[in-house]
């Protein structure tokens, strides 16, 4: 999760947030299936964001691909 602070410059507009899932692959292959989107952040706009009115998927997936592949690293965790 990037606070408003972190956040790396013109990814998530304010007000904003990408979620992201990750869940383990069910086929056994190495790796992790992500889901994500984006949508209204429900600190700043609960009904806007329980009422879905700015849900992105797609954008979700760009976003959350380009953030894990530029500005991130991964641990493992035993």
């Amino acid at each position: 999760m990037f606070l408003p602070h972190e956040d790396p410059a013109g990814f998530i507009e304010p007000g904003m947030q990408v979620h992201i899932t990750m869940f383990e692959r069910v086929d056994g292959e190495p790796g992790r299936e992500l889901y994500a989107h984006y949508e209204d952040d429900w600190r700043v706009a609960p009904g806007p964001h329980l009422r879905g009115e700015n849900f992105d998927a797609l954008l979700g997936v760009e976003l959350a691909t380009e953030l894990i592949d530029e500005h991130t690293f991964l641990i493992r965790l035993p």
